[in-house]
């Protein structure tokens, strides 16, 4: 049972006020921008042309991408530790039991709050879907951060981070897919299609291809461009899931990417 669905009473009190229940230690959803990066593991060393990175670089590198992933949007960055819970809160119920079952009361409750703080500071439950569609992008940015972060070359990386993404979108209980069938389909709509979420999913995937292109692993090409054509897909993802594409497994998630998207990492040299 997830969290949202957990009653009150299993959520305990402590001094007459109500405890929020704690996210499973496997769950990525519990992984906040101030853990970022502090037990991560240096990315393999081995390249292509053979040369060797010292370990405190891949380090360095891999702890880099990992807090990028965990600080985007500045909005959701300025919250205060109180609203975060709220917004995390949403996210979950949002996700679980959809937008129209989910009440202001069950968010208070899991978050721990009291009811009134949560519309002094949000006023509607559809003013909380755009932070808790941040939240989620966040989320899932950092497991696809962390695929990337154990991968040895950039077609691998590519690999895991589409594979890890391909998993999410397919979660039964993503939040993108239980919004889509609400009366909020229109914010979810309004988020993919926004600039603000083209322009953070570009500025990730662009430290990416960077952090490759420096190794010496791929070539001189524009990474904003190569970024942005990735985004793109993953908002057509996003919206509709459907089609033929044969992703029905994270193994047929990888061999896709290999395949099909892996060649954009290597452009063809008539242009930049």
């Amino acid at each position: 049972m997830g969290r949202c669905a957990v009653s009150t009473q299993v959520a305990g009190r402590s001094g007459g006020r109500l405890r929020p229940v704690s996210a499973h230690p496997e769950d990525p959803s519990s992984a906040y921008p101030a853990a970022v990066g502090e037990s991560a593991r240096p990315v393999s060393a081995r390249t292509r042309t053979g040369e060797h990175h010292s370990d405190g670089e891949n380090h360095s590198t891999a702890t880099e991408f990992l807090a990028a992933a965990g600080t985007t949007w500045a909005d959701l960055a300025a919250l205060d530790a109180r609203s975060r819970r709220i917004v995390d809160a949403a996210r979950d119920c949002f996700a679980e039991v959809g937008f129209e079952e989910t009440t202001m009361v069950r968010i208070a409750e899991l978050a721990g709050v009291g009811v009134a703080t949560v519309y002094r500071r949000f006023g509607t439950k559809s003013a909380l879907v755009r932070y808790a569609l941040m939240a989620e992008s966040q989320r899932v940015g950092l497991i696809m951060a962390e695929a990337v972060r154990r991968s040895a070359g950039p077609v691998s990386a590519l690999a895991e981070m589409f594979a890890a993404f391909v998993s999410e979108a397919r979660a039964p209980r993503l939040l993108t897919r239980s919004l889509r069938v609400s009366s909020a389909a229109g914010e979810l709509t309004s988020f993919l299609t926004g600039d603000e979420f083209i322009e953070q999913g570009r500025a990730l995937v662009a430290r990416f291809l960077s952090h490759w292109q420096r190794r010496g692993e791929l070539g001189d090409f524009d990474t904003d461009v190569v970024a942005e054509l990735f985004v793109r897909l993953t908002m057509s993802f996003i919206s509709n899931p459907r089609g033929v594409l044969p992703l029905d497994d994270a193994a047929a998630a990888r061999q896709f990417a290999r395949r099909f998207l892996a060649p954009l990492l290597f452009p063809h040299p008539g242009g930049r």
